[in-house]
């Protein structure tokens, strides 16, 4: 009789914990979210091939987000971002520049096995272009840029805290890049011949790079809040760091977006 209650005390608490599990963990049958955000972008960067200088910049942020989750939770990801504003110096206004930065990103990542059924880990490679693009107000002739095809290694951490609430942390840093730089003087012929065939001005006259002459880290930290089954909304911190030997660069850049999971 002992026995008997015993065993009926452990299948109770075994429903239980499967009733519990079932209410806490979310079931996602959507494998495709598609995200819209913007925001504020903040940092510096000093360029001594453009200016001996350290520059603020500050303007706004857009971007563009795609992911898949696949049928063996391998996740597919994609980001267009674009941030446009000045750049300012504490020395002068007449050292005041214009900024252009864009980023492209296409990830696979490939999901690890972890203990916590709420946590997922991934890990896997990126391909990352960054651009970067300065130009002195009320003038063409005096301007830098930095163009960095990145082939990185990325981690991505998801947890979900309930049916409504997760975080996820990320971080990519390169393996290899290929950088494009500007010549001392700021002209170069096949600079000039290729200015307007942007897909070969990116790539003019690079060199291909390691850590010991460029490296580059970004750090990402979201919170989701799903609002509908379908529909959520996000906020996300970026951290971008890149330095070389003559350029050196740190971004914040904060976001608020919205998702849609399909």
């Amino acid at each position: 009789m002992k026995n008997n209650i015993i065993i009926l005390a452990f299948l109770s608490f075994c429903f239980c914990c499967t009733l519990s599990a079932q209410q806490t963990t979310p079931i996602r049958t959507s494998k495709s979210t598609l995200g819209l955000s913007a925001g504020y972008n903040y940092g510096w960067f000093k360029d001594t091939n453009y200016s001996p200088l350290i520059y603020t910049s500050k303007g706004r942020l857009f971007a563009l987000t795609y992911e898949h989750e696949g049928k063996k939770g391998n996740l597919f990801q994609a980001q267009l971002s674009y941030s446009g504003g000045e750049d300012t110096t504490p020395f002068s206004d007449s050292f005041m520049a214009d900024f252009w930065q864009g980023d492209i990103e296409l990830a696979w990542l490939k999901k690890l096995n972890v203990a916590n059924p709420k946590t997922d880990l991934y890990l896997g490679g990126q391909y990352h272009f960054d651009l970067n693009m300065n130009i002195f107000i009320d003038t063409d002739y005096a301007f830098t840029f930095l163009f960095a095809h990145r082939f990185e290694l990325k981690t991505k951490l998801n947890h979900q805290i309930n049916q409504k609430n997760s975080f996820h942390l990320s971080a990519a840093i390169p393996v290899a890049s290929y950088v494009v730089r500007p010549p001392y003087t700021g002209y170069d012929d096949d600079l000039d011949a290729n200015q307007d065939k942007y897909l070969k001005l990116v790539s003019t006259n690079g060199d291909w790079r390691t850590f010991n002459k460029y490296f580059a880290i970004k750090f990402n930290a979201g919170y989701n809040y799903q609002l509908t089954e379908r529909i959520g909304t996000s906020i996300n911190y970026d951290f971008n760091f890149q330095k070389e030997s003559q350029f050196k660069q740190a971004q914040h850049q904060v976001k608020l977006g919205l998702n849609y999971k399909f």
